[in-house]
């Protein structure tokens, strides 16, 4: 009884040494202070992180021996310590807290300064101060830091290399095919005739593999944004079909499809390059039989509709172990295949990618010589039975007798090649024609001649086309009128469209040119220089109407309240109340006959579609300006 009974006797002085190696060998620095602040106990790991020995340190003020500083070197310490005493509670030590030994050297260090309350006492009888090295998780940190930023850098500098690359490529194919396209308008041998439509292929296939490229890098930096609009399905469908059948013919395969009418809210644009894809690969693949697009709904609601496309073909086929190399870049199923039907095999890539982007999934399924099925499932929302004629194109047509008026267009653009080509593409239409080699020129040719239209090339020496336009449309606020021009230029990565309009221009083609597209996009743009009623079919949708009134004053008056109006919500940033306002004071500006008032107007409606708001504050104040000198 007496071995037991002295057993007993030292149980509690055992827990106390153990609680005090315990803490003592400690992986964390910690050190014990009275509510004065003064140093009762340190452990090995906080000695060596301060640099002070426990005979030295102990007695001592905690700031003298745990100096904590800011990242801007601001004393940390004491503040902490006056918390948690009068807090009664953890106060935390940021990872931003640096620790600067006896010997000066500086550490990271995160931790806690806690209060140590005797609950028996209701009080507090001092501070716990554990804390960590953190120097290695910082520097570890931080590096991932660098490495993110550079991996960003290059990215950026990868999308600029490739924005270039495109540039350079496009502008001497815009030689070739705008050469090519106006042979083939001659007269030509059935040898010649077939050796410039070779020759023509081969250049969209090229141009096909530099846009995949670039759609692909774009993706990756997280730059694909999506443009939802209303289309038709069948309509759609009926596009893509006449898109492939010539090939399909050419090869013998029957090209069919079966969908269902409907109207659908979604990046028509997207879902057609996925599913033209598709097609293009379901035929390059099929040597005979047919491919077959079919379009179902898996499921929906009210609102919303799970459509599932899918190409069927009677092609190659792929075998189950070769069906992981789809969907990889640069990847095709083995090298006979490569060599037979060509291609990067990026089609698939950016498909998915772009699948992906817009919430839906690509699925594929094949059997080795017998065919293929794949299918992309997506998400759309449901709209009505009828498109507004905004959406089918209606309201955008040019009026006929607007088509044969004669108009005079100034090119600038240094390359000789793409001179030539413009030239003649624009003699044919019997447009008067001038040639400006740079952007000094251009100036210079402006103030010396009127013309209807400049097709403005983007990279010009002297002075580019941006320097060009910025100047024209200043000179343009004195003068109140609007000179039509269009960005002519071979980049054409997604977003450079809405980026050339928002730096002044009025449209864009990229290179290389088409000649239809040019025609187009002229006539478009001499129709709104030569017809005032002329718009296009956006300039419909969700505006306001307002009639003025017969009374000048009170007109006025009226202009003042939409001029403040126009001018809180550009501050507000509500750019359609901007377009609403604009278009509203274009009505008044005629009733007023102030040209100069309509112009600025005419441009804040468009700058409030394109979401400039600089440049709506400036239409703001010349429409003011203009208001004072009416009044």
């Amino acid at each position: 009884m007496q071995k037991k009974s002295k057993s007993l006797s030292h149980e509690p002085a055992d827990k106390r040494k153990m609680l005090e190696l315990t803490l003592e060998y400690l992986n964390d620095g910690l050190i014990i202070v009275d509510n004065n602040g003064t140093v009762k106990s340190i452990n090995k790991f906080a000695q060596a992180l301060t640099g002070w020995d426990k005979d030295c340190a102990e007695d001592m003020e905690l700031k003298q021996v745990l100096r904590l500083h800011e990242s801007d070197k601001i004393e940390k310490t004491g503040r902490l310590l006056l918390e948690t005493i009068n807090s009664e509670a953890s106060v935390d030590i940021g990872e931003d807290t640096v620790l600067i030994s006896k010997t000066g050297n500086e550490i990271n260090v995160s931790g806690t300064f806690s209060n140590i309350f005797d609950e028996n006492s209701n009080s507090s009888l001092g501070v716990a101060v554990l804390f960590r090295d953190v120097t290695k998780i910082r520097n570890m940190k931080n590096e991932l830091e660098k490495e993110k930023e550079q991996a960003q850098a290059a990215n950026m500098a990868k999308s600029s290399f490739l924005a270039n690359m495109s540039h350079e490529i496009r502008t001497p194919i815009n030689g070739i095919e705008g050469m090519i396209d106006l042979t083939l308008n001659t007269e030509l041998t059935r040898e010649q005739r077939e050796n410039l439509l070779i020759a023509k292929e081969c250049s969209n296939s090229l141009i096909e593999v530099i846009n995949n490229i670039l759609d692909l890098s774009k993706i990756e930096a997280g730059k694909m944004k999506l443009n939802c609009s209303v289309f038709s399905l069948r309509e759609l469908t009926e596009t893509l079909i006449k898109t492939n059948i010539v090939h399909a013919r050419e090869k013998g395969i029957l090209l069919s499809f079966e969908v269902f009418d409907g109207i659908y809210s979604g990046d028509s644009h997207k879902i057609s390059q996925i599913l033209n894809n598709l097609l293009s690969n379901a035929i390059k693949f099929t040597d005979h039989g047919r491919v077959y697009l079919t379009a179902e709904i898996i499921d929906e609601d009210e609102s919303k509709a799970l459509l599932k496309f899918s190409v069927e073909d009677t092609g190659i086929g792929i075998s189950a172990q070769d069906m992981d190399k789809l969907f990889k870049s640069f990847s095709q199923i083995d090298d006979t295949y490569t060599r037979k039907y060509g291609g990067t095999g990026l089609g698939l890539v950016i498909s998915k990618k772009l699948a992906e982007l817009m919430g839906g999934e690509i699925t594929a399924e094949s059997i080795k010589g017998r065919g293929s099925i794949f299918s992309l499932t997506i998400m759309l929302d449901k709209q009505s039975n009828l498109l507004d004629t905004a959406e089918t194109g209606e309201a955008s047509s040019i009026p006929e007798h607007i088509l044969s008026t004669p108009a005079k267009i100034l090119i600038a653009e240094d390359n000789i090649p793409n001179q030539e080509v413009l030239k003649r593409m624009l003699r044919r239409k019997n447009y008067e024609v001038k040639v400006a080699d740079n952007g000094d020129m251009v100036l210079n040719m402006l103030n010396a001649e009127k013309f209807d239209v400049v097709l403005m090339d983007i990279q010009m020496p002297v002075m580019d086309g941006v320097e060009v336009t910025r100047i024209i449309r200043e000179n343009e606020k004195k003068t109140g009128e609007h000179l039509q021009i269009i960005a002519l230029t071979a980049y054409a990565i997604k977003g450079d469209r809405e980026k050339f309009l928002s730096l002044g221009m009025d449209d864009y083609i990229s290179k290389p040119v088409i000649m239809t597209e040019l025609y187009s996009c002229i006539e478009k743009a001499v129709s709104k220089g030569k017809d005032t009623t002329y718009r296009d079919a956006e300039f419909y949708l969700d505006t306001v109407i307002m009639h003025p009134t017969d009374d000048k004053k009170t007109s006025i008056e009226e202009v003042s309240a939409l001029l403040n109006k126009l001018i809180d919500s550009v501050n507000d940033e509500d750019f359609k109340s901007c377009e609403d306002v604009s278009h509203a004071l274009k009505k008044y500006s005629r009733y007023l006959k102030s040209p100069v008032m309509k112009n600025a107007a005419f441009r804040a409606e468009l700058a409030a579609r394109r979401k400039d708001t600089r440049f709506l504050k400036e239409q703001a104040e010349i429409i003011k300006e203009e208001l004072s000198k009416i009044k």
